[in-house]
């Protein structure tokens, strides 16, 4: 079983109602440049949610629980934004 090493700390489906032809403007504060790209790139670190126990055994079950509930508001939301 593989597990997700990119965690959004910003959700994908969010960034997505930003964008404009799928890019999005990111204020990159390391370069202090503005640039433009994907939100499948944009507000993700590798294992951002990965917990570590005192074993040294690693758990994504954090982002996987996220992710979850994510998956099940992007509907919600969706009518939010439609106005329903």
């Amino acid at each position: 079983m593989s597990t997700q090493k990119r965690h959004h700390y910003l959700s994908e489906f969010y960034l997505k109602e930003f964008s404009e032809e799928d890019r999005i403007w990111v204020y990159d504060r390391e370069t202090k440049k503005l640039r433009r790209d994907i939100p499948k790139n944009t507000a993700v670190k590798t294992n951002y949610y990965t917990i570590t126990d005192e074993e040294g055994e690693r758990s994504t079950e954090a982002e996987s629980v996220l992710s979850l509930i994510e998956d099940r508001a992007v509907g919600p939301i969706k009518n939010l934004i439609k106005k329903k």
